[in-house]
């Protein structure tokens, strides 16, 4: 007890100094803790789920998750290994109870998903799960939704508009921490999953296949077979390979599309993970920068306790106590400060952050258990040792110092602050520089005023007189029908060399979006021949107009080319684009007249109501949806400005505090300074000039080490921003101007100091 209150009294000799070097660094560790937190919160996903272990999925070598259906039961009866199976297709799909809509996710599956997933049953019996094909299982989530307090179990639901399900059961969610979700459970027979092929044959419909294999037994004893089983259903995809793929790791498999599953944000992840760790090395940096500047100022205190018979020993001792303490304070003010910033960094996110999370993480205990005591281990050691070499009386003399030594490893430790500084800075200009690109870049087309309205597949009959009843409100200035729309393309193909993606549209198409027609002609509109119009690019691998002109592209007659335009995120190069005139459609894209675009749409949905009543009116502004795409870059840029902020901070506490400990050094220098005819702005320029000599080296190294990361990041875009010069002078000012403005309220204090309070006593 006597001891920490010795530690406390050290502490409050001088608050300012206690403030900024253990308040520095808790800051810093609290951010690490909430970071380290979420990381390893996702890597949580899909681990709770039973038997995880066991559970695979079967994907293709061209990451594919679509199998046949007939694949399941195809391994249950020819392999033991194989516990369970099932099919599944995931989709959001309209409810329909007692005239109320409500918007589930669905999966249309079969009695195996609940053996392959053992979710609890909280009502209704187990064994009668989907024993017949009109039953349906809802979790805890979806009976609420529809049914909120009361008992769902008997009650008749309509699912797409096409079929009707009784509920026999309601599960347990499944876990939060899971990358597979659903409310609603339907048999998969209801589905109309067969279509006739020309030959009057039943054409398999796809699904995502689930194994659960026996515990003995792993994904080797499949590997041969896999292919040989699947290909006969897949006949028209030659070349693909199928294996067995661990579910516990789906959540950080980004490579597998329209899988169903929500997936993480590996590139954020990643990106946090360094953000972590830059930061703590900033923090131990600050830290170990003060801890060595404030052994200066206490000289003279441990020279009178060795003249009052304190040995050697007992004063390191002393310094590396108070040097735990101070870790240990900083480490327990980190967890307060991170509860308070949680909400901050949570909504940067777009999740809850469990900061105790990091308590579960060995690696994140093993860096507290090891690391920080190495800090403090470090900080309290070199001043100790460097203490050794001083007897008592240059202690007491008011001129004594650790050294130039001591001097030099503040001098490194500072430049290398400034230098990951400067980086930090270079990288946040260069993330909302391109950020700012991708979202003002010319499209090719106009977003603005411009609505995309979704269609279910069961109204498609009813939406020529629906588009003629929009186009006829004077509100709307263009309608159109497509299958795929920009940012959405419907499908791609590729054939002797050629390489196209796919629209299937109307004759408005070009004129709701809003192209120029650059050769031949538009569609017809009704028009029954099957032809189609092609962007610049794909005109140019045909050999120009001349050879294009009429020329079939995947059975469609070219009659027209249009002006290339971004039709994909701008990670994508340009690539090649057939608009064809076939009658799909998934979408309905309205643009407006500038107006009351609220009044507008209650327009849309009246004319939607009367045709489809019953259908959910859902759009989405396509603005808002194509900005929307760059979510992702988005949070690290946010994440990026946060830590430059911080970094700032750090770098200006840890400069204000060794400005501080400059300043009292050299008070009798300046006082004599003073008395031989020096001014104030001398002394001023004199004491700043010695800290940006230690900025400049951190600018010269941070500015390479910012431009090769920001090459390297750029990189990953098709289209980009430039990496300007005002990108590193910037840096290089704010580095300059945080450093001037930190010392120089000290170094003005200094200067006007009277020298009679420095010299009195010389």
């Amino acid at each position: 007890m006597k001891a920490l209150s010795f530690y406390y009294r050290t502490l409050t000799r001088n608050k300012v100094f206690s403030l900024i070097s253990i308040g520095g660094f808790s800051l810093s560790l609290a951010v690490v803790v909430l970071l380290l937190s979420f990381i390893r919160s996702e890597k949580q996903y899909d681990k709770s789920i039973p038997e995880v272990e066991q559970i695979y999925r079967v994907l293709s070598n061209d990451h594919s998750s679509y199998i046949p259906e007939q694949a399941r039961d195809k391994l249950l009866s020819e392999f033991p290994q194989v516990r369970a199976a099932t099919k599944v297709l995931f989709g959001n799909s309209p409810v329909l109870y007692k005239e109320q809509n409500y918007d589930l996710l669905v999966a249309h599956t079969d009695s195996g998903f609940f053996q392959v997933f053992s979710l609890p049953v909280l009502s209704g019996q187990r064994d009668a799960l989907f024993r017949d094909p009109h039953q349906a299982v809802l979790t805890q989530s979806g009976a609420r939704k529809i049914f909120g307090d009361a008992n769902p179990i008997g009650q008749i639901l309509n699912v797409s508009h096409e079929f009707d399900v009784e509920v026999v059961a309601v599960v347990q969610d499944f876990p939060e921490k899971s990358s597979l979700q659903g409310e609603m459970f339907c048999s998969a027979d209801l589905r109309m999953r067969y279509s006739l092929t020309s030959s009057g044959e039943k054409e398999a419909y796809l699904y995502t296949l689930f194994l659960k294999l026996h515990p003995a037994y792993g994904p080797g004893f499949l590997q041969d077979s896999l292919t040989a089983l699947i290909h006969p259903y897949l006949d028209w995809y030659e070349g693909r390979e199928y294996s067995l793929h661990p579910f516990k790791d789906a959540y950080f498999d980004i490579s597998t599309q329209w899988d169903g599953l929500s997936h993480a944000n590996v590139k954020l992840l990643g990106l946090l993970g360094w953000l972590s760790l830059i930061i703590l090395i900033l923090a131990v940096f600050n830290y170990i920068n003060l801890t060595i500047a404030q052994s200066t100022g206490r000289l003279h205190e441990l020279g009178v306790k060795q003249v009052f018979g304190a040995d050697r020993p007992w004063l390191i001792r002393q310094f590396i106590q108070e040097a735990f303490f101070q870790v240990a304070l900083a480490l327990a003010l980190s967890f307060v400060l991170a509860i308070f910033l949680k909400p901050v960094l949570g909504d940067i996110l777009g999740k809850e952050i469990d900061i105790w999370m990091i308590l579960k993480d060995p690696l994140a205990l093993l860096l507290v258990l090891a690391g920080l005591p190495m800090v403090a281990a470090v900080s309290g050691i070199y001043p100790a040792l460097a203490i050794l070499r001083l007897q008592p009386r240059e202690m007491l003399l008011k001129q004594a110092g650790l050294g130039r030594k001591s001097f030099d490893i503040r001098r490194m430790l500072t430049i290398l602050q400034f230098t990951i500084l400067i980086a930090l800075i270079i990288s946040a200009s260069t993330l909302v520089k391109q950020l700012r690109y991708v979202q003002t870049k010319d499209l090719g087309y106009s977003t603005d005023l411009l609505v995309r309205l979704l269609v279910h597949y069961q109204i498609e009959d009813k939406v020529p007189a629906m588009m003629e009843d929009i186009s006829s409100l004077a509100v709307v200035k263009s309608c159109c029908a497509s299958m795929g729309t920009p940012g959405a393309i419907w499908s791609t193909s590729s054939n002797e060399g050629l390489a196209t993606s796919m629209i299937s549209a109307d004759y408005r198409f070009l004129e709701t979006f809003e192209l120029e027609l650059r050769y031949g002609r538009n569609f017809f509109p009704a028009e029954s021949t099957e032809v189609c119009l092609v962007n610049e690019s794909l005109l140019s691998d045909l050999g120009g107009w001349d050879s294009a002109e009429n020329h079939e592209v995947f059975g469609s007659q070219v009659v027209g080319a249009f002006r290339d335009f971004h039709f994909e995120d701008l990670y994508t190069p340009m690539g090649n684009l057939q608009i064809r005139n076939e009658p799909n459609v998934a979408h309905l894209c309205i643009r407006f007249y500038p107006g009351d675009i609220a009044q507008a749409l209650s327009s849309v949905e009246e004319v939607f109501r009367t045709h489809a009543p019953g259908f959910a009116f859902n759009y989405e502004f396509y603005d808002q949806w194509m900005q929307a795409m760059y979510a992702q870059e988005e949070k690290r840029a946010q994440s990026i400005r946060l830590l430059s902020l911080i970094a700032i901070l750090l770098s200006c506490m840890g400069l204000f505090g060794m400005a501080q400990f400059a300043a009292r050094r050299r008070i009798r220098e300046i006082g004599i300074r003073k008395v031989n005819g020096a001014n104030e702005s001398q002394i001023l320029w004199m004491l700043n000039l010695g800290f940006l000599k230690w900025i400049l080296p951190g600018i010269v190294l941070g500015i390479p080490l910012g431009w090769y990361f920001m090459q390297k990041w750029l990189a990953g875009f098709a289209y980009k921003t430039r990496l300007d010069w005002w990108i590193f002078g910037l840096a290089a000012l704010v580095a300059v101007v945080v450093a001037i403005l930190t010392v120089s309220w000290q170094s003005w204090r200094a200067a006007r100091r009277n020298p009679v309070e420095a010299l009195r006593y010389e």
